[in-house]
C-alpha cells in the first residue's frame, strides 16, 4: 500500500500539469504543424497539441466565434491584428515569424515573365477574401498590370486556401497557380513554371502569437518557446521559409 501512494504522489504532478494545446496554423503551414506537434510532444510526454489548419481567414473567423486556441500561426498580419481588435489576442503577443515568397506552378511549359499568365485559359489564386496567398498574388498580378485584365478575362479560379489552389494546378484543373515557394515542395506532378522577380514580389510576413485563452497554460508557452527558439527556425528552413525571429543562436 506504501509503495502504491508513492507511485501516486510520483504521478499525481505529470497529471495535474498534462495539458491539451490547441494550435492554430495556416494551410500552408500544415505540414510543418504537424512536425512541430511530433517534437513537442517528445519533448514533453505529458502533453499533448491538436493542430487545426485552414486559410487565416477562416481559423480567425474560428477563433473569434470561440473555438479553441491557444496558438495562432497566420500567413498575414491582417488576420492577427482582426483578433487583436477584437481582444482574443493582446496587442504585444504577435511576433514576426516567418517569411515567404511566391511562384506560379502548373503542368506546362515554363513561363517566360508573368505577361505570359495572359495566355493561360485558368490560373488560380486563393480567395482574396479570406486566402492571404489569394491577397498576395493579387498584390503580385497588380504590380505587373496584370490583374484587371485577368479579372476581365474570367481567367482567375479562386481557391478556399493555398493547398487548393496547389491541387488545382497538380491536377491539371488549370493551367497554372499562384502559390507560395514553400509550397512547391510538395509539388509531384506540377513544377514551378515561374519565379517572379523580387521587384514584384510583396512583403510576405507569417506573424504567431499566443491568444489570451493559451496565456494561461504553460505549456502553451513553452510550445511557443519551441517555435520562436533555434527549433523552429530549423523546422521553418527545412520547410522553405525564412526566419524572422531573433532566436539567439
Amino acid at each position: 500500500m506504501r509503495h502504491l501512494l508513492l507511485v501516486i504522489l510520483v504521478l499525481l504532478p505529470l497529471s495535474v500539469s498534462a495539458a491539451t494545446i490547441q494550435l492554430a496554423a495556416a494551410a500552408s503551414l500544415r505540414e510543418l504543424a504537424t512536425e512541430t506537434a511530433a517534437e513537442f510532444e517528445q519533448l514533453h510526454p505529458e502533453h499533448r497539441v491538436l493542430v487545426n489548419t485552414a486559410s487565416s481567414g477562416t481559423l480567425a473567423r474560428q477563433i473569434a466565434a470561440g473555438a479553441p486556441a491557444d496558438l495562432f500561426l497566420s500567413a498575414n498580419p491582417q488576420w492577427m491584428d482582426a483578433l487583436v481588435e477584437q481582444g482574443f489576442v493582446a496587442a504585444d503577443a504577435p511576433r514576426p515569424w516567418a517569411s515567404n515568397r511566391l511562384v506560379v506552378v502548373g503542368r506546362g511549359a515554363p513561363l517566360a515573365d508573368l505577361a505570359a499568365l495572359t495566355q493561360l485559359r485558368r490560373i488560380s489564386i486563393g480567395s482574396p477574401t479570406s486566402v492571404p496567398a489569394g491577397r498576395y498574388a493579387c498584390k503580385l498580378l497588380q504590380k505587373a498590370g496584370l490583374f484587371d485584365g485577368l479579372v476581365q478575362g474570367q481567367q482567375l479560379v479562386l481557391a478556399k486556401d493555398v493547398r487548393q489552389a496547389l491541387l488545382y494546378a497538380e491536377q491539371g484543373v488549370v493551367d497554372a497557380a499562384i502559390v507560395y515557394a514553400s509550397d512547391a515542395r510538395l509539388l509531384r506532378r506540377a513544377t514551378v513554371l515561374l519565379t517572379p522577380p523580387e521587384t514584384l514580389q510583396p512583403a510576405i510576413t507569417y506573424p504567431l502569437a499566443v491568444t489570451r485563452k493559451g496565456t494561461a497554460k504553460p505549456a502553451a508557452l513553452a510550445l511557443f518557446e519551441l517555435l520562436s527558439g533555434p527549433e523552429g527556425a530549423a523546422l521553418l528552413e527545412r520547410y522553405g521559409l525564412l526566419p524572422l525571429l531573433d532566436t539567439g543562436a
